[in-house]
């Protein structure tokens, strides 16, 4: 009979009026967002040649690895608000970001070292006596 009465007296004190963790987290990461954007642009500025850039890969690969770390993160980070929850699959994802990081490398060394060698060919080329 007691827990019927506790279960009674819990049920009649009404809805939590607590913002869900989930939401406290969303507002944290905009504005650490806005926070880490405002000092970016004061410390270092707008690139003058943000135009060229704009359609290089690199810079591109930049929001590629960026959200290829922020979406993994924020969703284990939503997951494992809950007083139960346990990474499992979550946490695997985060080795998403470091990867892409991997391959960006990689494929950068491959593409200047070809460019580098196709210099030093043509370079060859032009100073041998014909």
């Amino acid at each position: 009979m007691k827990t019927e009465n506790l279960i009674a007296a819990l049920v009649a004190d009404g809805p939590s009026i607590e913002t869900p963790i989930a939401r406290k987290v969303a507002l944290a990461m905009v504005c650490g967002f806005a926070l880490s954007a405002a000092l970016f642009f004061w410390q270092l500025g707008w690139r003058p040649d943000i135009g060229e850039a704009r359609g290089t890969l690199p810079f591109l690969f930049k929001f590629v690895v960026t959200a290829a770390l922020l979406i993994p993160a924020a969703l284990l980070t939503a997951h494992l608000a809950r007083p139960d929850a346990t990474p499992g699959l979550w946490g695997w994802a985060l080795l998403i970001a470091p990867l892409l990081l991997v391959a960006g490398v990689s494929a950068e060394l491959v593409a200047s070292r070809r460019l580098m060698s196709g210099r030093q060919s043509s370079l060859a080329q032009t100073r041998s006596p014909a």
